[in-house]
Formats: C-alpha cells, sequence, structure tokens
C-alpha cells in the first residue's frame, strides 16, 4: 500500500478517537450538571468544553484537509497507473533497444578486433612499401639503374600501345651518326617507310620543394637535349621524322622541370626535340597502333581487290577454252557422223557383198550407231568474253 495512503489512514483514526473522547467528555459534563454543579466546577467546565469545540474545529478543519489530500492522493495514483500503462510499451521498447545496443556494442567490439588486424596488416605493408621505396630511391641514385629504368618504362609503353617489337619497332638499331655510330633506345616504324626514334632519359629523383635540387634536375635535362640534338638521327636515316622524342618516365619530373623553366619546351622544340611523358607519349603510339591497322586494312583490300581483278580475268579466259572446247567437241562429233555414215552407205554394203562368198563364216558386219548429243554452250557473260589469257 502507498505510504502517503497509510499516513492518511492512521490520521484519520486519530481524528475519529479525537471526536469520540470530545463526546464522551460532554457527556460527563451534562451528566455533572444534572448533579448540580458548584459555579467554579461549572466555569471550569465551560471553559473546557470551549476548548473542546476548538479542538474539534480544528481537527474538523484537518479532517478536511486530509480527505482532500487523500482525494488528491488517489486521483495521483489514478494518473500514475495510467502513465505507468502508457509507458509499458515503452519500457518493452527501450528493452529491445537495449538488447540491439548489446548486439551492436558486442559487433563493434568484433569490428574493431579486424580493424586492429587490418591496421596491422598495413603497417606491415607500408613498411614493406618504405623499403622497396627506399631501395628504389638508392637504385635511382645509379646511372645505369636510370637508364635500365627508363627503357624499361619506354617497353611497357610499347606493349601497351598494341605495338609488337620487329614488326612496328625496332629496340637498340645501329645509326652511323657525324661523329660515331649511336643507337637510339626504339626507332618505331610508321606507315609509307617513315620513323620515328625514341629515346629514353632518366633524370634522378629529387625533391620539388628543393629549388637546388629542381635546378640541378633542369640542367640535367636541357644538357641531354643538347646532346640528344646534335646527333641529328633525322639527317642519318632519311626516313626518319625531323625530331626526335624524348621520352621520361615520370609525367611529375616533366612538369616540376618545366614549371621552374617554362623556357625549357621552347628550346627543345627549336633542337628538334619533342618531351614526353608516359601519358602523351602513349597516345602518341596508340595513334600509330590504329594507323598501322588501317594502312593494313587499306593494303589487304587493295590486296583483294587486285586477286578479284585477276581471279575474274581468268575465268573470262576459262570461258573461251570452254567454248573453243565445245567447238572443237562439236565438229568432232559431225566428223565422226560423217565417218559412219560414209561407212554404213560405202564400205558395210561392199564387205555384205564379200560375205556371200564365205570369206568369214561366223561374223558379221553389225550398222555403227551416229551420235546425235551436242555440247551445251557456255551462256554466262563472265565466259563468253573474247579475252584470252596471254
Amino acid at each position: 500500500m502507498d505510504p502517503v495512503v497509510l499516513t492518511l489512514i492512521v490520521v484519520l483514526v486519530f481524528i475519529v478517537g479525537l471526536v469520540a473522547g470530545l463526546g464522551l467528555a460532554i457527556f460527563l459534563q451534562r451528566r455533572n450538571q444534572a448533579q448540580s454543579p458548584t459555579p467554579q466546577a461549572l466555569e471550569a467546565k465551560t471553559h473546557e468544553l470551549a476548548a473542546a469545540k476548538e479542538e474539534l474545529a480544528r481537527a474538523q478543519t484537518q479532517a478536511d484537509q486530509l480527505r482532500e489530500r487523500l482525494g488528491e492522493s488517489q486521483q495521483a495514483n489514478q494518473t500514475n497507473l495510467s502513465v505507468l500503462n502508457q509507458l509499458h510499451p515503452i519500457s518493452t521498447q527501450l528493452r529491445q533497444m537495449t538488447a540491439k545496443v548489446s548486439a551492436l556494442e558486442e559487433e563493434r567490439h568484433q569490428q574493431y578486433g579486424s580493424l586492429q588486424q587490418q591496421l596491422q596488416v598495413g603497417t606491415t605493408q607500408h613498411q614493406q612499401l618504405l623499403s622497396v621505396t627506399t631501395e628504389l630511391a638508392t637504385a635511382m641514385k645509379d646511372n645505369r639503374a636510370r637508364g635500365s629504368w627508363g627503357e624499361l618504362a619506354l617497353q611497357r609503353i610499347l606493349e601497351l600501345s598494341g605495338l609488337h617489337e620487329g614488326s612496328d619497332f625496332t629496340s637498340q638499331l645501329s645509326v652511323a651518326t657525324a661523329e660515331k655510330t649511336d643507337r637510339p633506345d626504339v626507332v618505331v616504324h610508321l606507315p609509307q617507310d617513315r620513323q620515328l626514334i625514341i629515346d629514353a632519359k632518366t633524370i634522378g629523383l629529387f625533391d620539388r620543394t628543393d629549388e637546388e635540387e629542381v635546378a640541378a634536375a633542369v640542367a640535367s635535362l636541357r644538357n641531354h637535349v643538347r646532346q640528344l640534338s646534335k646527333k641529328s638521327y633525322w639527317q642519318s636515316l632519311p626516313d626518319a621524322t625531323e625530331y626526335v622524342v624524348l621520352f621520361l618516365p615520370f609525367d611529375s619530373q616533366l612538369t616540376d622541370c618545366i614549371s621552374a623553366d617554362p623556357q625549357l619546351l621552347d628550346d627543345a622544340l627549336a633542337a628538334n626535340i619533342v618531351l614526353a611523358g608516359p601519358t602523351a607519349l602513349y597516345a602518341v603510339l596508340k595513334n600509330v597502333a590504329v594507323t598501322w591497322r588501317q594502312t593494313r586494312v587499306h593494303e589487304d583490300a587493295q590486296t583483294i581487290l587486285e586477286l578479284s581483278t585477276t581471279f575474274y580475268e581468268r575465268i573470262s579466259v576459262l570461258g573461251n577454252h570452254l567454248e573453243n572446247l565445245g567447238k572443237s567437241l562439236n565438229s568432232s562429233v559431225r566428223n565422226y557422223n560423217s565417218m559412219v555414215n560414209s561407212v554404213q552407205s560405202r564400205l558395210l554394203p561392199t564387205g555384205r557383198q564379200l560375205s556371200a562368198y564365205k570369206l568369214a563364216q561366223d561374223q558379221k558386219l553389225e550398222d555403227i550407231a551416229e551420235l546425235d548429243s551436242a555440247t551445251v554452250q557456255p551462256v554466262a557473260a563472265e565466259l563468253t568474253s573474247t579475252e584470252t589469257d596471254q
């Protein structure tokens, strides 16, 4: 039971007992008055009665207040009960939500463990990559290693563009220049027997934020442009283009060098040297591969056209031969029939006359049948041409 209700009940019982005591006191006073009390006693009783009435009034007021509180308490209990009934679904949802939160927390712990494992793997791979990068940076400091790397990158781009070594390009072709015999990295064969010379150059790795390293890289690239221009490959190879492609395996290095020295590109073009990174070179070589495919398709179509013309001419010659053969066969049939008629009209009658003299007892001369078939003459226009095969 609610403690407030219990307290109210106890107070009501106390008030009822107090009222009962006051009633008993009034009853005893009246009985004493009936027994002729003294004036002092009557006055004392009057004071007691007044005090009792005041106490009763106060008790009545407290009782009314307690009734109001009891009513409010009951109404509050009903309200609380209604609120509890309304909160019951929310409580159920809270329990479900708590279960979901627990499941999510467990899943989070599992994912955290998996993420931690992946981070460990990523850290290991990062360390391996850092080690490889360090080794690559060390190797790129060697001129021979840089040259090999540039040639390998150039070879890879040639393969990706669809060109094939031997038929579409030649590596390390010996070219006699004015000074000595050089070997450009790649000579790309173009349609109409033209040639495109590509030379790979790998400058050392540098920090783009370090002005001294960038300036050193630009100077190295300018020096190589001058040396490559002096070789004048287009003079040693008459079918070569009048420029040489200088390939750098890193687009970023070429961009940094041109950004640091914008005049570098114009000076290289003036020296018949075209600077190209992997992206630009791939676009050029891909265009060359497409041109070769179109050229080969055109050549195949031209060959097919020539073969078709020759085939048509030979069919016409064959038709003439067939027509002549048919005429010859018809002539042979006519000659054969003429001979048969001559045999039957002249030779056999004479033979039969001789048989009357018993020259051949067991043999008889039979008639010879004529041939009544004729050859079929070709009627197709391709087989009736008057052209002859020379």
